[in-house]
């Protein structure tokens, strides 16, 4: 015999639930929301982490900026300044999409900025509890050059970050981007869609960058708790 559940015996199951007891139609609870506290569901709330962003490092004609305090020898190819901190600000507006995330404002990173990354974050944690600081460089940018559609170059960029614990000073994530062709079908056909519109061209270096730092920061929030 199939056993049926009205609506009303629905709402007794509902209020057996939250009181506790089992029985009746008990097995409506696996289709209730999960991770809500009136259901007595514990919500895996993850703590808000303050974290900085150091401005990534690059290797320039004339100038140059280390990432002393990498946990991995990094080899970075002629970029610039402006490349670099193109790079550094995708980074602040990806984090912008992870609420638990309260990111130390760029303009007070630069404000504690010294001669090494070490000492810079040595400086900040003397006024501002962090909880991890993130660090990177931008390893190259190859620039798309000819028919935006057909180019004889495709754009891409390489970058290197990772998220140092600030306790501890070890890494809890690092991770390499390397895009050398046009993103995935999903990610494409939304530039498409939205960029490129009816010219279907490839994307540049600093779309793939932008790109490559959403994933990146993606793929540390699953690592920083």
């Amino acid at each position: 015999m199939v056993r049926r559940c009205s609506s009303v015996a629905v709402l007794v199951v509902l209020a057996s639930i939250v009181a506790g007891a089992a029985g009746g139609c008990s097995s409506v609870q696996q289709y209730l929301p999960k991770g809500i506290p009136f259901f007595g569901r514990n919500t895996d709330a993850l703590p808000v982490r303050q974290i900085a962003v150091l401005p990534f490092a690059y290797r320039g004609p004339e100038s140059r900026s280390d990432c002393d305090i990498c946990p991995n020898p990094l080899l970075m190819s002629k970029t610039s300044p402006g490349d670099a901190l193109l790079v550094t600000a995708f980074f602040y507006e990806a984090l912008q999409r992870y609420p638990r995330f309260d990111v130390l404002p760029y303009d007070t990173v630069r404000r504690f900025e010294s001669e090494t990354m070490d000492e810079t974050v040595a400086r900040i944690t003397e006024e501002h509890r962090l909880d991890a600081v993130i660090v990177g460089a931008l390893l190259e940018m190859r620039p798309r050059r000819g028919d935006p559609q057909k180019p004889s170059l495709t754009g891409g960029a390489s970058i290197y970050a990772a998220a140092l614990d600030v306790s501890t000073g070890e890494p809890v994530w690092a991770e390499l981007f390397d895009g050398t062709k046009h993103p995935p079908n999903f990610f494409y056909r939304q530039y498409k869609r939205v960029v490129a519109t009816v010219d279907n061209r490839r994307p540049s270096s600093e779309e793939i960058a932008e790109y490559g730092v959403t994933k990146l920061v993606k793929s540390m929030s699953k690592k920083v708790r």
